[in-house]
């Protein structure tokens, strides 16, 4: 569907959408053509407009339009006549409507958080060891009844990051993690099961709460018996054009606004037998966290990863987020 379809099929959205060099040009083309239309109606009959003077010429008609759309009203030009006067009515209905409309489009394009989804930044690729902490229960792991669940390692795990770069706050945030794979000639989208960070304290029959977005998160979907992924090797994710979709919703806490950003991980954005390089410390002299953004993306083989995160340090040079939790 081309520009001019879609502008005639959903009009606002496009006007909405649209970028800002765009939406300038666009107010131009209607600034001078609006105008021009209407000084050509009022040049028909010049001498019913006071002020023109005994030669009048079309510019000043034109500037006469644009006192009457904008309301200026200086006092120099007027309308006498019966003709210019019905005119004047048709061009101040139009004009009116017209500014209604621009002016909501641009509040509306003012207003919305949809830079936000910028400020929220993924890491670049996924993983997947066996050195993740996955919680474990009874009911998935076939555990003796006395067991009642909790953080393990050794168990497959899919993890990335995501980390918010903004200070202001988001409300409410809500994730979903989906796979997206080839069946045949079609495609299958299944809800896999996940974990942020390390979660405690809470039944999981009941549905885990969201840590504080300031946090880096680290989500984590076991690769279990209940998980699509399970028996997969690398071959499968390539040949069966696998996709790992994530999807965050909140509400902005400066607009109330709701804002929604995506990221996706394909075979290739996915290192098998890699470990994510911490990230999160806490400063001894202040106390506050800190969060070394360069490393987000960053993965070392499991082979060459630190028997203890804290093993890693921070580099002088290395850019530093200061957090203060509320």
């Amino acid at each position: 569907m081309g520009s001019w379809d879609l502008l005639k099929a959903d009009s606002y959205h496009y006007l909405v959408n649209m970028s800002w060099w765009r939406v300038a040009l666009m107010t131009l083309f209607y600034f001078i053509v609006f105008n021009s239309l209407f000084a050509t109606l009022y040049w028909i009959d010049l001498y019913q407009i006071g002020g023109v003077g005994p030669n009048p010429t079309w510019g000043d008609a034109f500037f006469f339009s644009i006192q009457t759309m904008a309301t200026i009203g200086y006092g120099y030009y007027h309308p006498k006549g019966i003709y210019i006067n019905s005119i004047v009515c048709v061009e101040a209905w139009l004009s009116f409507t017209f500014n209604a409309i621009f002016t909501g489009m641009i509040i509306t394009k003012v207003q919305r958080p949809a830079r936000l989804r910028h400020t929220m930044k993924f890491s670049e690729v996924a993983t997947i060891n066996k050195l993740s902490d996955i919680y474990t229960s009874q009911e998935i792991n076939n555990l003796p009844d006395e067991y009642n669940g909790g953080y393990e390692k050794g168990h497959l795990g899919l993890s990335f990051r995501i980390i918010n770069l903004r200070k202001r706050l988001f409300c409410m945030p809500d994730l979903r993690l989906m796979l997206l794979k080839r069946s045949g000639r079609n495609y299958v989208v299944h809800e896999l099961e996940y974990e942020i960070n390390r979660q405690v304290g809470r039944p999981r029959a009941e549905a885990q709460s969201k840590p504080h977005l300031q946090l880096p998160w680290t989500i984590t979907h076991p690769i279990n018996r209940t998980s699509p992924l399970f028996g997969k090797n690398l071959d499968d994710f390539v040949n069966g054009e696998y996709e790992v979709i994530c999807v965050i919703d909140g509400v902005d806490e400066l607009s109330s606004l709701n804002f929604q950003c995506r990221w996706s991980y394909i075979a290739s954005e996915i290192y098998w037998d890699h470990i994510f390089v911490p990230m999160l410390s806490r400063d001894p002299q202040s106390g506050a966290f800190q969060i070394e953004t360069n490393n987000l993306s960053k993965t070392v083989p499991i082979n060459q990863a630190p028997l203890e995160e804290d093993s890693i340090e921070l580099n002088e040079s290395s850019s530093l987020l200061n957090l203060e939790l509320l």
